[in-house]
């Protein structure tokens, strides 16, 4: 299918280097990856001690801040949900920028992209070996979220106890069972496999996570069809025929708002969850 690029925006999350270049090199590329900004990025976000005696009589960071730590949870909550948006800018062929036509049909520089994490996004093996101990990588690819939940889990804890710090380490973490003497009520839980996962009302990235995956398990069931059959229904408020097989009629229980979510991209694939919560912070309480 012949394709017209109308555009280029962003930067580029792998180092690239051009097909065309001649130098056989690995060492030589044209672009340099982002994913390394992005780790040192989050080092030095939730770093603590940064070795002079001048910063490091205090351990506190932007964390504890009341009105900051918040909002850095919410974008990095949103990130890894696969539910950030930013506005990028797009230069045309000419390296002059792109006008678009947005929905309302205006004209406009910058179109809203999504920001989730993808198979695309795994950090390679670097080739220089040093670096691999500085960002604390392991021998063998990784995804980005899982290195950047790592930075969060090796660097967030502070030595002198902060109460909005622990709050945020909380946001992130996962149990992989039960707690001894719990209240099984306090929790919820699902099955990926043959391992359950747990959260508790503060784990709020695994809940999130653990809804959406239940809701994307019953969802995915059923053809994109079938789904704007059902949401076209239920607005109409028809009832759900007799005849419908029980999949669908599970379906039909979900709420208008969350199809849509699921139509639209919002709520993704099971898989995409049962990765997530993978990767998250193993709770130790």
């Amino acid at each position: 299918l012949p394709l017209l690029v109308s555009g280029q925006g962003g930067k580029s999350f792998q180092s690239r280097k051009d097909s065309l270049n001649p130098n056989p090199s690995n060492n030589e590329i044209d672009v340099q990856g982002i994913w390394i900004d992005k780790l040192l990025a989050s080092e030095l976000l939730f770093m603590r001690e940064l070795g002079t005696n001048v910063f490091d009589r205090v351990t506190q960071n932007y964390l504890d801040h009341v009105s900051v730590g918040p909002l850095i949870e919410n974008v990095i909550a949103g990130i890894l949900l696969g539910r950030g948006e930013v506005d990028l800018n797009f230069l045309n062929s000419s390296g002059e920028p792109a006008q678009y036509r947005d929905p309302q049909d205006r004209l406009v520089q910058s179109l809203p992209v999504q920001v989730e994490f993808g198979p695309e996004h795994f950090i390679q093996v670097p080739v220089i070996e040093s670096l691999n101990k500085i960002l604390n990588l392991p021998n063998h690819q990784t995804p980005f979220p899982r290195q950047l939940l790592e930075n969060i889990k090796k660097l967030q804890p502070s030595l002198v106890y902060s109460a909005q710090s622990q709050k945020f380490l909380q946001a992130f973490e996962v149990y992989r069972d039960l707690p001894v003497r719990s209240d099984p009520s306090e929790f919820i839980a699902i099955r990926v496999g043959t391992q359950s996962f747990y959260a508790r009302e503060e784990n709020k990235l695994a809940k999130t996570a653990i809804q959406s995956l239940e809701a994307s398990r019953i969802i995915s069931q059923a053809s994109q069809d079938e789904i704007k059959a059902i949401i076209e229904r239920k607005k109409e408020g028809k009832p759900t025929p007799e005849t419908s097989p029980d999949r669908l009629k599970k379906v039909t229980e979900q709420p208008v708002e969350v199809l849509e979510a699921y139509l639209n991209g919002v709520l993704k694939e099971p898989t995409f969850y049962e990765e997530l919560l993978s990767f998250l912070i193993e709770s130790s309480k």
